[in-house]
C-alpha cells in the first residue's frame, strides 16, 4: 500500500513537473514570436531608410557638383561645414512636431525658399522642418550667401541632410535590433550558466523590452528601482519567467488602461521585487487559492492557470524564496522575497 501511494505521488509530481516544463515552452514560444514581432519595425525602417538613401546619394552628389561651381570664400567654406556639422547632430536629435505644426513650418520655409528661387523647394522644405530649421536660420544664411549662391547652397544642405537624417534611423533602428536581440538572449540566458549572478534589474527591464507590445498603449510602467541592489545567485532565465507571468496578469487586470509599478529593495540579505498594478483588484475569496496549479481568474481560453503556481514553484522551491500577495481595488502587489545565495541556507 505505502509502495502504490509513493508510485502514486511520484507520478503526479512527474506530471506536474510536465506541465510547468510545458507552460515554459509555451511562454518561451509566445517570447520568441512577440520578439520577431518586435524586430519587425525596426527592420522596416531600415529597409525603407536603404531604399531611399540610393535615389539621396545620387541627388546629393549632384547638387555637390552644382556647388563646386561656385568660387566661395573660405569664410563661406567654414560657415558650409558648420552646418554639415549641426546636420548630423540634428538628424540624430529631430524636433517633435504635431502634424498641424509641422506643416504650417513646411509652407512658411517653402514659400521663403521659392521667393528666393531655390530648386526644389517643395522637397526641401520638409527635411529643413525634420532638421529643426525656422525660417530665421533660413535668413541667417541668406545674409552670408549671394543671391546667386543660396539656391545652390541650399540645395546641397538639404540634400546632405537628408543623407544625415536616413543613415540617423538605420543607426537608431540598428540599435533597437541589436537591444531587443541582447535583451531575449538575457532572458533566456543562453548559452550560460544555469546558476549565476543575476542582476534583478537588469531581468525586469529585459521582461518589459521583450513584452512589448503586450503591454497596450495605455498602460504606463513606472519604476522605483534601489540604488545598488545586490546580485543574487538565482536560476535567471527561471526568475524571468516569473517577472513574465506577473507584469502579464497585472497588465491583463487593467484590461488595457493603468499603471504598472516595479519596486525593488535590498532588506538584511534578501532582494524584495514588487509587482503592483491600480487594477480592480482580487476578490478575498480568491486569494487564498490565486497560487494553486491549475487556477486561474481569466476566462476560459485565456488562462491554464499554471502562471502563478509555477511561479510559486520557482520562487519558493527553486530559490527557497517567499512570494505573497496583497489586493484590494485600485491595489493589487505581488511580493517576492529571494536570498542572495538560495545555495548557502
Amino acid at each position: 500500500m505505502k509502495s502504490m501511494l509513493f508510485t502514486i505521488l511520484a507520478r503526479l509530481r512527474e506530471t506536474q513537473d510536465a506541465l510547468y516544463e510545458s507552460e515554459r515552452m509555451a511562454i518561451l514560444g509566445t517570447l520568441t514570436a512577440e520578439t520577431l514581432h518586435n524586430l519587425n519595425n525596426p527592420a522596416s525602417a531600415i529597409q525603407r531608410a536603404a531604399e531611399q538613401l540610393g535615389p539621396e546619394l545620387e541627388a546629393q552628389k549632384e547638387a555637390r557638383d552644382r556647388l563646386a561651381s561656385l568660387e566661395l570664400s573660405n569664410e563661406q567654406t567654414q560657415l558650409l561645414l558648420q552646418e554639415q556639422t549641426k546636420g548630423v547632430q540634428r538628424a540624430s536629435t529631430p524636433p517633435e512636431l504635431d502634424a498641424l505644426a509641422r506643416s504650417d513650418q513646411e509652407v512658411e520655409l517653402e514659400a521663403w525658399l521659392e521667393a528666393r528661387r531655390v530648386k526644389d523647394a517643395w522637397d526641401i522644405a520638409p527635411t529643413l522642418v525634420d532638421l529643426g530649421f525656422e525660417e530665421s536660420d533660413l535668413a541667417f544664411l541668406g545674409d552670408q550667401f549671394s543671391e546667386e549662391q543660396l539656391p545652390k547652397v541650399l540645395g546641397y544642405l538639404s540634400r546632405d541632410f537628408s543623407v544625415q537624417h536616413l543613415l540617423a534611423e538605420i543607426r537608431s533602428a540598428s540599435t533597437s535590433i541589436s537591444d531587443i536581440i541582447n535583451a531575449y538572449k538575457s532572458y533566456v540566458y543562453l548559452d550560460e550558466a544555469p546558476v549565476q549572478g543575476v542582476n534583478i534589474h537588469e531581468g525586469l527591464d529585459g521582461t518589459l523590452l521583450i513584452l512589448g507590445g503586450k503591454l497596450k498603449e495605455g498602460i504606463s510602467v513606472r519604476k522605483e528601482y534601489a540604488p545598488d541592489l545586490p546580485e543574487i545567485m538565482a536560476y535567471g532565465s527561471e526568475l524571468n519567467q516569473v517577472w513574465t507571468n506577473l507584469i502579464k496578469n497585472a497588465a491583463d487586470a487593467m484590461d488595457g488602461k493603468g499603471e504598472i509599478i516595479l519596486r525593488t529593495r535590498a532588506d538584511n540579505g534578501w532582494v524584495v521585487v514588487e509587482i503592483q498594478d491600480n487594477g480592480p483588484g482580487i476578490p478575498p475569496e480568491l486569494q487564498e487559492r490565486i497560487f494553486e496549479t491549475g487556477f486561474t481568474t481569466k476566462s476560459r481560453g485565456k488562462g491554464t492557470g499554471l502562471g502563478l503556481g509555477s511561479s510559486r514553484k520557482i520562487v519558493e522551491g527553486r530559490h527557497r524564496g517567499v512570494i505573497s500577495l496583497t489586493s484590494e481595488p485600485g491595489n493589487t502587489r505581488f511580493e517576492v522575497r529571494l536570498p542572495l545565495n538560495f545555495e548557502a541556507i
